[in-house]
C-alpha cells in the first residue's frame, strides 16, 4: 500500500515506542469509521510494551521535561491546578447555592489554576 508507515499490528518497524493509526498504518481512508479507535489501541500497544520493557529509556529527566514543556505551552496546567480549578469551581457553586460552577474559558481556568 503506498503512503503507508512499515508497521507490525500499529508498531513502527524499527522505531520502538512509535506507532502507526488510521491511514498511515495502512487502512484504507474509506474505513475511517472502523479506524477510529485505532488511536486508543495504540495507547494500549503503548502500556502494553512499557509493561513488557520494550520502550526505549527516556533521554532526559522528568525534571527537563516539565520545563520544556512549561516554556513551549506556559498555560499548560498540572495536577496541583486541577485541584485549585476544582475549589474555585466549588467556591463558584456555594456562592449561588449550588455543587459547583464551572470555569469555562482557557484564560479562567488558566487564572484559577494559579490561585493558592
Amino acid at each position: 500500500m503506498t503512503g503507508a508507515v512499515p508497521n507490525e499490528a500499529g508498531r513502527i518497524d524499527g522505531v520502538p515506542g512509535a506507532y502507526a493509526v488510521g491511514c498511515a498504518s495502512g487502512a484504507p481512508p474509506e474505513a475511517s469509521a472502523t479506524t477510529a479507535a485505532t488511536p486508543r489501541n495504540r495507547s494500549v500497544l503503548s502500556f502494553d510494551d512499557a509493561i513488557a520493557g520494550r520502550l526505549p529509556s527516556p533521554a532526559g529527566s522528568a525534571r527537563a521535561f516539565r520545563r520544556a514543556v512549561r516554556r513551549s505551552h506556559p498555560d499548560v496546567v498540572g495536577a496541583a491546578g486541577l485541584v485549585r480549578i476544582l475549589r474555585a469551581e466549588r467556591a463558584r457553586g456555594q456562592a449561588s447555592g449550588r455543587p459547583a460552577v464551572k470555569v469555562a474559558t482557557v484564560s479562567d481556568l488558566v487564572r484559577a489554576s494559579r490561585r493558592r
